[in-house]
């Protein structure tokens, strides 16, 4: 088969390299998939970078979601082989064949496009996950979604609302028309401030019950500020970063969040939640079937959409993983095997 191997950090064009390897042995609980597309994640341009602490040591196969067929299903899956699917893998999703659990496994329509199945996979499991299986998501609250025109923060937004929530939007002016159409009450403008200050200019005196941020450091810690007494802030992201490898930087950036006490968290009945999807896939596999599951659900009840996405052959990898890093596009990217 063919695997596209991460072999150095560095520019897109110069850091893969397209190989032909065996193609991978499931183990225990694994189906084999015959892979027709494989979704791009930013983590992917981290990794490129040297920047992702999670990515596997180099030469390696990168890529967490993919679309295909069964080939091999384990028993007692709830797949069958020949079924085209959407599947959450560790790693390896650049290549022809990919291994996956068989609870990250589900079967999806022959009529869903590459982009949209791959898309509910890792960014609809995030958003599901950071709205209903960190907590409940109440008719009348407010919500702050931060990258709200991303691929979690679209579904995000669409999620919130399904459950009756009023919605600021947090997004560059470029995407503003994405952010109102995906059904957003306020847009903020992140280029005219910061998160606490457009809230207190747009907020209307109401503090948001539920904060969802990408971005981290100290816009963390203005959420914190913002937050609603029994609120929460839930943080999925560390888009603040820059993917920076210097000590300074990452220093100043990790003490933006601040220092925290408890205390303050008893006394207003408040929660901070860290998601890293990763960490959940492989201590609570049952937390990724059900966000996965709920994403799938509200995708095939007409409740979910994903952003439009792009299509790229495997030839144009680099290309796409261009687009990706430019921070241009919107909706989810994915690479056909052609």
């Amino acid at each position: 088969m063919r695997a596209f191997f991460l072999e150095k950090q560095g520019s897109p064009e110069k850091a893969f390299r397209l190989k032909e390897v065996a193609e991978p042995n499931p183990g225990p609980g694994e189906c084999l998939i015959r892979v027709e597309a494989f979704g791009l994640n930013y983590a992917d341009v981290m990794a490129r970078k040297g920047a992702y602490r999670d990515a596997p040591p180099l030469p390696c196969v990168l890529g967490y979601d993919v679309v295909g067929r069964v080939v091999q299903a384990p028993e007692g899956a709830s797949v069958k082989t020949g079924e085209r699917v959407v599947a959450l893998t560790r790693f390896g999703g650049y290549a022809e064949w990919a291994v996956a659990r068989a609870e990250a496994v589900f079967k999806i329509g022959e009529e869903v496009p590459a982009p949209e199945a791959t898309a509910l996979a890792t960014q609809g499991a995030t958003a599901w996950h950071c709205a209903l299986g960190t907590g409940s998501l109440y008719s009348g609250d407010w919500a702050i979604v931060s990258a709200a025109a991303g691929g979690v923060g679209s579904l995000l937004v669409q999620i919130c609302k399904v459950h009756g929530l009023q919605v600021a939007g947090l997004a560059g002016p470029s995407k503003k028309s994405i952010v109102v159409k995906l059904g957003a009450d306020i847009f903020l403008d992140r280029t005219q401030g910061s998160l606490f200050q457009l809230w207190k200019k747009y907020g209307a005196g109401i503090r948001p019950d539920v904060i969802f941020d990408t971005v981290g450091g100290s816009q963390a810690r203005q959420a914190l500020h913002l937050l609603n007494k029994g609120g929460r802030v839930v943080l999925y992201g560390a888009a603040g970063s820059k993917g920076s490898r210097n000590p300074l930087s990452l220093l100043s950036f990790a003490w933006g969040f601040g220092v925290y006490s408890p205390i303050p968290f008893i006394l207003r009945s408040q929660s901070l939640v860290g998601v890293n999807m990763l960490r959940l896939a492989d201590y609570k596999p049952r937390h990724l079937q059900k966000a996965l599951e709920g994403a799938l659900d509200l995708y095939q009840n007409g409740l979910l959409k994903p952003l439009p996405g792009h299509v790229f052959p495997h030839t144009e990898l680099s290309k796409a993983h261009a687009l990706l890093e430019s921070g241009l596009s919107a909706g989810k990217i994915a690479v056909v095997w052609t």
